[in-house]
């Protein structure tokens, strides 16, 4: 009977400091004090690097795993993941870098995966013309910039000191000859993605010639000024020839050289094809004696 009595007490002594252990977790746990640990590892988890996520709720913003909250994210609010998964309180928190508003931990209950971060990419990028005069603005555009995890910063290089770190960006140059630019986008996980723009712009030192439309009786002397018409409009019945002019004026005193053009499709209504088009070039004859106005 004693050594029956003697497993009893230790069976009790046992079950004592099991019940102690239980209270002092309970009370840990109840006091507010988390029980901190970084960088779970072989845990499954939902979630990984730079995926992307979103709050399924409104949802509560800390500073670290179990800390002092710090703001809040509406429902839908979307961001990647930048740091996880840790645990505090016997909860699973992720490091969210959101679109906008507060960045920081959240539990894992509040999220939920919409899809994973993809590659930071620029589709292109061009200046706002072709051509331009000397000391005339330019204005370089990064075009379709996605991917990474936003928000993006911008670093502009190019001819002539170009620099800058918005999108777009703008310069006027000092100097003729033809300009290029390039651009590299950074994300907020500090991933990069460069573009080379595919264009440049030929910058001149003197004023472009205007070009403009009239129609085919009108005559054009050479010192008539430049008309405001761009495009032509002209009308045919079947078989039926229709002409009109298309007039390079240069600036005062500036002469015209290597002046070249090509036809393409005229486009309305219908289309009519450059196989069905005649290129002449007008030039003019001296009159040196008036006709009458009756013949």
């Amino acid at each position: 009977m004693k050594e029956n009595s003697d497993y009893s007490n230790i069976i009790n002594v046992i079950l004592s400091i099991s019940l102690l252990l239980s209270i002092l977790i309970i009370f840990y746990q109840n006091v507010g004090l988390p029980l901190y640990q970084s960088n779970l590892v072989g845990k499954a988890v939902g979630f990984a690097i730079e995926d992307r996520v979103e709050t399924v709720g409104v949802t509560t913003v800390y500073k670290k795993p179990g800390g002092s909250l710090i703001g809040t994210q509406p429902q839908g609010a979307k961001g990647t993941v930048v740091d996880g998964p840790s645990t505090a309180n016997s909860i699973i928190w992720w490091k969210i870098n959101f679109d906008s508003g507060k960045d920081g931990w959240v539990k894992e209950t509040d999220i939920k995966k919409v899809g994973s971060t993809v590659a930071l990419a620029i589709e292109s990028c061009s200046p706002d013309k072709a051509t331009a005069l000397v000391n005339e603005l330019v204005t370089w555009t990064a075009n379709g910039v996605s991917g990474g995890s936003p928000p993006y910063s911008y670093s502009w290089s190019g001819t002539d000191g170009l620099s800058g770190t918005t999108n777009p960006v703008a310069k006027s140059y000092a100097t003729t000859g033809t300009k290029t630019a390039s651009v590299a986008v950074t994300d907020s996980l500090s991933k990069s993605a460069n573009r080379p723009c595919s264009s440049g712009v030929n910058v001149l030192d003197t004023q472009l010639p205007t070009v403009w439309v009239t129609d085919s009786l009108t005559r054009v002397q050479p010192t008539d000024p430049p008309g405001s018409v761009t495009a032509a409009s002209i009308k045919a019945a079947r078989n039926e020839y229709e002409a009109f002019q298309v007039v390079v004026t240069a600036p005062t005193g500036v002469s015209l050289n290597n002046v070249n053009a090509t036809v393409s499709d005229l486009v309305g209504p219908g289309t009519l094809p450059t196989s069905a088009i005649a290129l002449y070039r007008e030039h003019y004859v001296p009159v040196r004696v008036q006709l009458p106005a009756t013949v």
